[in-house]
């Protein structure tokens, strides 16, 4: 057999670039993951908005399906006031930080995953009358909760007045709302 030297670079230079391209799957496989870093404030925007925008999905039904007006008329308070306080979030997520893109690890924010996993507006609409309005208040009780446990967090963690103030309005709001509901609970038990 005669000698090649073309043939034997081209099969080194084949064999190269395999081991080139393993390394580098490699690396990456074995690299560890970079989290990304979001500021305090655009985390908390786009997580409350997220969480604002379950309660609101979950109040819209009610309108049509529950039976006690009590709770109907919360429930459109719900939607009133987190859709204001959603655009509110909005227009200071696109002054204080345009262009970014929507946070991804918003479930990482205190309270949001354990909330955000239970909520299911869908079955909430096919429910009607006092099994539609015990599953709201089921539902919304630790909603509401959570969204005390993530303003809790901003007061502590904000760096803008404005967030911290709104946070404490969450607060107070939401925890006369879970006693409200929590006395609706007992109020209803008794009445069947």
């Amino acid at each position: 057999m005669k000698y090649h030297p073309t043939l034997k670079k081209v099969k080194a230079s084949r064999i190269a670039a395999g081991l080139l391209a393993t390394a580098a799957m490699l690396a990456i496989a074995c690299a560890p993951r970079v989290k990304v870093v979001v500021p305090y404030d655009l985390m908390f925007i786009d997580a409350m908005v997220a969480h604002h925008q379950g309660a609101i999905a979950m109040a819209q039904p009610a309108d049509s399906n529950a039976m006690y007006p009590e709770l109907k008329d919360f429930a459109h308070k719900v939607v009133d006031d987190q859709s204001r306080e959603v655009a509110l979030m909005t227009q200071w997520r696109d002054q204080w930080f345009p262009g970014r893109t929507k946070t991804p690890n918003i479930l990482d924010m205190p309270g949001m995953s354990k909330t955000m996993m239970d909520i299911s507006p869908m079955h909430m609409e096919k429910m009607t009358g006092a099994a539609f309005d015990k599953m709201f208040v089921d539902m919304m009780i630790p909603h509401h909760e959570a969204a005390v446990t993530m303003a809790k967090d901003a007061l502590a963690r904000s760096q803008r007045p404005e967030i911290r103030e709104l946070a404490q309005r969450i607060i107070d709001a939401q925890q006369r709302e879970i006693e409200m509901m929590n006395r609706w609970k007992s109020e209803w038990a008794k009445a069947r």
